[in-house]
């Protein structure tokens, strides 16, 4: 009697889970078919920090004194970045910046001692880079990067009235064309993952009327891809109005049987986590070709008791590059990734201070060797990955990176003309994962094994092996 009750119970609950299933079928939709409509969406961030601190205090050696001291810091950090994706242009404009002061102060009340100083490290940055192309997916890149950074030391010594000052400045700037050619498409296709994720819970739920066929697929994905376009000052009210927005969607195709509080939180939830992690789709092939100059100005007061100093640098290279680039979702869950290059470059360094010697640094109690030189190398890198990404909240990956280096470099005043020569090879595994607490809370861990080698003209190698593991936890203010 047992055995037949036991029979049963496994027969009903076989019968329970197919016709769960049979209701609530998985989607199979080939996210790499996925393609993201004319999208232009902007960002703008900005931040502030500050930590000051003032103290006044009396100090007893020999006699007493009064002693006092000032600190004032602030770091300003902005950031836009503009992102235009249509089907004959994908731009991207970056503009940012960091600018941190700091100022310090002690010495004694009455200011017959004291040392005073003054130190700023600022970066202003633009990016810009676009790919426009055909109708066959031919593409024409171009672009730049350009860099400038100011760093000034001001200090300030008084003892028994007596003054001595010193500065130290440092200006740095980098310019970097680029031109190219190729031809294929790398599509961003996680709007389409994050469709088929709001589907599939909605369908395990019991609350679509219907399952979607692969054209209603596509055109819900759009829609979503539309309605992250938009832009609000409040996070808030731009939460509300997209989930409004695809609930709309959903009513007015008449795929919805109810919409209770567990409709409504799966929506949310797969709103806010489904779309976390970038999805790729589709190879290029690409040609490039980057110059770029490098100007180092330093300036430093005093280098001895009576002299200024200044040193200018310049740099000149170019490189030309190329660049394979595949992305292939195979299944909703699993991602293959391959990056190779082919890089070379040649560059021209070249210093020149305030004697009028092109080089030597004479600094305060040295007297250095800073020789233009001639710089020319060949790199060849590539790197698979492996990701998996089993719910919204998880993904992990497997790397393998292989980096090759060779290397030649001769001095300018070197008379026997001559190249130091160096080889440089590493194979690197690498193991992530991340996992979402929260929006704001991301747990990951993370662990490498290394095989570095190096090896040049001296007859010096060096052959180890690194390994490493850690783990992170991350946390954003909105």
């Amino acid at each position: 009697m047992k055995k037949t009750n036991s029979t049963g119970f496994i027969f009903c609950f076989f019968l329970v889970v197919l016709s769960f299933n049979a209701s609530a079928q998985e989607y199979k939709y080939d996210i790499s078919k996925y393609f993201t409509p004319d999208i232009v969406r902007n960002s703008l961030d900005f931040s502030f920090d500050t930590n000051n601190n003032f103290s006044n205090y009396k100090m007893t050696t020999d006699t007493t004194r009064s002693l006092y001291s000032t600190q004032m810091n602030g770091t300003i950090t902005p950031n836009f970045v503009s992102y235009t994706n249509t089907r004959k242009r994908v731009s991207i404009l970056q503009i940012n910046g960091q600018f941190n002061g700091n100022y310090y102060e002690s010495g004694l009340v009455n200011r017959s001692n004291s040392n005073k100083q003054f130190q700023s490290n600022d970066n202003f940055g633009v990016t810009y880079s676009s790919h426009l192309y055909n109708s066959k997916n031919q593409f024409l890149s171009l672009g730049v990067a350009s860099n400038f950074q100011a760093l000034v030391n001001n200090s300030t010594s008084t003892v028994n009235s007596f003054i001595e000052k010193q500065t130290y400045n440092n200006y740095l700037l980098t310019i970097a064309p680029t031109v190219g050619v190729g031809i294929g498409r790398i599509e961003s296709v996680e709007d389409a993952r994050q469709a088929i994720y709001i589907l599939d819970d909605l369908s395990k739920k019991g609350v679509l009327t219907r399952q979607l066929n692969e054209e209603e697929i596509f055109q819900f994905a759009q829609q979503i891809s539309k309605v992250k376009n938009k832009r609000f000052l409040d996070a808030r009210l731009h939460l509300i109005d997209e989930i409004t927005t695809v609930d709309s969607i959903l009513a007015s195709n008449n795929l919805l049987n109810k919409s209770d509080a567990r409709y409504f939180t799966s929506l949310y939830d797969n709103w806010q986590y489904g779309s976390l992690f970038s999805r790729k789709s589709g190879q290029s092939f690409e040609i490039t070709f980057t110059p770029s100059y490098n100007w180092n100005y330093i300036k430093y007061n005093p280098i001895d008791a009576t002299n200024n100093g200044w040193v200018n640098q310049n740099n000149l290279t170019g490189g030309l590059s190329l660049i394979y680039t595949y992305e292939k979702p195979v299944n909703l869950n699993w991602q293959h990734s391959v990056l190779a290059s082919l890089n070379g470059s040649t560059n021209f360094n070249s210093s020149l201070n305030q004697y009028g010697d092109p080089y030597s640094y004479y600094g305060s109690n040295s007297n250095s060797t800073l020789n233009g030189f001639d710089y020319k190398s060949v790199n060849l890198n590539g790197r698979y990955t492996l990701g998996f990404y089993p719910s919204t909240r998880t993904y992990l990956n497997a790397s393998l990176i292989q980096t090759l280096l060779l290397s030649y470099n001769k001095e300018v005043n070197n008379t026997s003309g001559s190249w130091a020569k160096s080889f440089y090879a590493n194979t690197i595994l690498n193991f992530s994962a991340y996992y979402y607490l929260s929006q704001q809370l991301r747990l990951s861990l993370r662990a490498s094994l290394g095989e570095y080698y190096t090896s040049d003209v001296s007859i010096n190698k060096n052959n180890q092996i690194n390994v490493s593991f850690g783990g992170t936890i991350s946390y954003s203010f909105f």
